[in-house]
């Protein structure tokens, strides 16, 4: 996600907001897998959304107060988006792995389980 109140984004434009936060994934490394079986969406565009113009509201001792003020600024996301087939009743586990690396001035990196249960 970025938004026009970061000070941090070169021009407060929409074209600069969507460049930003296109920008930040790019080079991404993405490893999915369901109860085990992996998923393969790396560098797959099927896979990559764009989102349309929305806004985020930033309250008082928010995340990234230290660097931008409480506010009401309009933000955009992109990233990697899975949608599942309906799974079977029981237990089921979605695990992933992201992150981003050079040339990406913007790194990242995260792991992360859902534990699913389907009724």
């Amino acid at each position: 996600i970025a938004d026009l109140g970061d000070p941090e984004l070169p021009e407060k434009t929409d074209k600069a907001l969507t460049e930003t936060v296109i920008a930040g994934n790019n080079n991404a490394e993405i490893l999915v897998r369901l109860d085990g079986v992996p998923l393969d969406i790396s560098n797959d565009d099927r896979f990559r959304v764009l989102s349309d113009f929305f806004n985020i509201r930033l309250p008082e001792n928010n995340l990234w107060e230290e660097k931008e003020k409480p506010g009401t600024y309009k933000a955009r996301a992109e990233g990697y988006y899975v949608f599942l087939e309906p799974l079977s009743l029981g237990e089921h586990i979605l695990y992933y792995e992201a992150g981003t690396h050079f040339p990406n001035p913007i790194n990242y990196s995260q792991k992360v389980t859902y534990h699913l249960i389907v009724k």
